[in-house]
């Protein structure tokens, strides 16, 4: 039994020092929302106030305390920061998932409870990806009646249609007067859900519509969901979506239930996927939720702390102004654009300035980041090419990033460096923690279960060893095999109820066998189990990404390629959005900016559609040199 503190006596973890508004944020016992610019300590926050509640047991045992998040490897952070900050005991009280995991949960574990129009087959197709192309498979198999106009599914504005086939609560309803947009809408939901011997295909707005649905008609169940948690933590909240805010509103509206939500207007990029407009002000009202501000900016250097306001003032009239960390001297941080003629000249030279950067100022590679707004495969292949020359890895991180933040993900990598290396002590460490947590052998525990314990992962480990070196002839299904033993090893079944994520479905066979088809490509390419492991993870090697799935990470340097008129083609019709995506790119950085300009990328290059965007740069004080 957890030894519980008052919460006068409580302290930040690991002597952390909070300013004053997180400090009232961390203990509040009200619904409340924070408002924090990049590099105030989001997550650092929500860590510090799952602390508090749970060793204050203010967050009640046996409640849980619920995170959402929307990435993966965000979700994943919190997670470990949560554990690190409060131990095993009260870590498992604690739930960081995204807002998909938390849909797919309940959609699973109840869909008996789903009403009956909208209950999918036991097993079901969850798909990633609902575009033009699937929508017209889908309209291939459905005839509407002539009386709703003569083009029939032609007449659909395709583009409309996915805007809008998720837009409006369940159930659908009959109007007097139907469109060929309404009933092309109601009939592909039939299609998809009613089996007819198949299974039903779902996509992840389609299962939170429907758990939204399911909650409003079983009040039990919604009784339920409210009775397990005390406390909901969201994150990045200015990216939440009408249907998210309605599946969260449905659920934890009008009930004791505590909300802090965290997260930045300015950082709100995100309107393309439905992201509310407002969204804090909609909050604030239906929630009657208490407001704080953060004005520390613990990440980025001074000079470019003043460079992000000026930004900042262009995308809000209230921003306030941030804080720099003292640990930086005043003169710290620069930003500057590059101009080049082509993007070889381009690519010739940032790679050169990298290499500089490695050998004079030892920076890893790994904090080094290159971003691009959309196509890093188009707009950083050639930089790719280019430092390889010098024997310095890069890569587009794309799917990677995800599966690199499952949980099970990072066992079965201790596993390999265990078989792998002579010495991998954090690993070990990581792999008998876990055995012992799922042997409930604490620190108490006599030295024979423990000798038992550390005997058996030996044998085991040894034994993954000899797989390894004996795959002569490599195979998929061998890699596969290798990786699914050490869940074998683990007990799938507790695997499952460790890691909540897996608990139904196929999902964690799924991601297993994702990473072994990485491991194979590495494998195949680098010849060695060692380098493949490294590879895989990432180590000394620099990511490439967008600026999407940059949110939430940071770099000692940022290097942004292509600040073109092509690369924010739609700037006119989102400028604001576009603004903000800018602004997320920039305050990535630590220490050092970069933008590149290219004259000539395939074909001519312009920037007068993002003149405003060079102008705030401008205005920041950012030096443009031409190369």
């Amino acid at each position: 039994m957890p030894r519980y503190i008052t919460s006068t006596s409580w302290i930040p973890s690991d002597n952390m020092e909070l300013e004053a508004a997180a400090l009232l944020a961390v203990k509040s016992t009200k619904n409340s929302y924070v408002i924090a610019g990049p590099g105030a300590g989001k997550t650092e926050l929500l860590a510090q106030r799952a602390s508090y509640l749970l060793e204050t047991n203010t967050s009640p045992l046996p409640k849980k305390i619920l995170a959402i998040s929307f990435k993966k490897d965000a979700a994943k952070n919190l997670q470990d920061r949560v554990l690190k900050r409060c131990g095993k005991a009260l870590a498992t009280r604690f739930e960081s998932l995204t807002f998909d995991a938390f849909g797919k949960r309940l959609f699973e574990n109840f869909r008996k409870a789903i009403p009956e129009s909208y209950r999918p087959s036991k097993e079901y197709e969850l798909l990633a990806q609902f575009g033009r192309d699937a929508l017209e498979q889908v309209f291939i198999q459905l005839s509407p009646p002539k009386q709703l106009g003569k083009y029939g599914l032609a007449g659909v504005n395709k583009g409309q249609f996915l805007m809008q086939y998720t837009a409006s609560q369940l159930p659908h309803v009959n109007p007097e007067t139907d469109s060929i947009l309404n009933w092309a809408i109601r009939n592909t939901w039939t299609y998809m859900l009613n089996s007819n011997g198949k299974k039903s295909q779902c996509t992840f707005p389609m299962i939170s519509r429907i758990v939204e649905y399911m909650l409003r008609k079983n009040p039990l169940i919604t009784r339920a969901l409210r009775s397990t948690y005390s406390h909901v933590f969201l994150d990045e909240f200015q990216d939440t979506t009408d249907i998210q805010y309605d599946l969260l509103k449905t659920a934890f509206k009008d009930s004791s239930v505590v909300i802090t939500a965290v997260g930045d207007d300015k950082q709100r990029i995100m309107g393309w996927a439905g992201a509310m407009h407002n969204a804090f002000e909609t909050y604030k009202t239906d929630f009657d939720a208490d407001e704080f501000v953060l004005l520390r900016n613990f990440r980025s250097a001074p000079n470019l702390v003043k460079m992000q306001q000026v930004l900042a003032t262009s995308l809000t009239d209230n921003s306030v102004v941030a804080v720099p960390s003292e640990r930086w001297n005043e003169d710290e941080g620069t930003c500057e654009i590059w101009n080049f003629n082509d993007e070889h000249r381009e690519s010739v030279y940032v790679a050169n300035q990298i290499r500089n950067w490695i050998a004079s100022e030892g920076i890893n590679p790994r904090d080094i980041c290159i971003l691009s707004k959309v196509k890093p495969e188009r707009y950083c292949g050639s930089i790719i090419s280019e430092l390889s020359k010098f024997s310095i890895k890069a890569r587009i991180e794309a799917n990677l990033q995800d599966i690199l933040s499952e949980p099970c993900v990072g066992v079965i990598v201790d596993f390999l460096r265990l078989a792998c290396y002579k010495q991998a002590p954090m690993s070990w460490g990581n792999i008998v923690k876990l055995l012992f947590h799922i042997n409930g052998i604490n620190e108490e525990a006599r030295y024979s279960q423990v000798y038992n314990l550390e005997n058996e992962l030996k044998r085991f480990i040894s034994g993954l060893s000899d797989q390894m070196l004996d795959m002569d002839k490599l195979s998929l299904a061998q890699v596969q095999a290798l990786l699914w033993s050490t869940v074998e090893f683990l007990n799938e079944d507790i695997l499952r109820r460790i890691f909540p994520v897996y608990q139904v479905g196929d999902y964690l066979q799924k991601v297993v066998y994702a990473m072994a088809d990485y491991l194979y490509q590495y494998l195949v390419h680098d010849g060695s189990w060692t380098s493949a492991i490294e590879d895989f993870i990432g180590i000394n090697t620099i990511p490439i990404m967008t600026i999407h799935k940059s949110k939430g990470l940071e770099y000692d340097t940022v290097l942004f390629v292509g600040l073109e008129d092509s690369a924010f083609f739609k700037f006119q019709e989102q400028t604001d959005e576009d603004t903000a995506a800018f602004f997320v790119a920039f305050s990535r950085a630590k220490r050092r900016v970069v933008f590149t300009y290219s004259q000539n990328r395939q074909r001519s290059q312009s920037r007068s559609n993002i003149k405003s965007l060079y102008d705030l740069l401008s205005d920041a004080g950012v030096k443009e040199i031409t190369i």
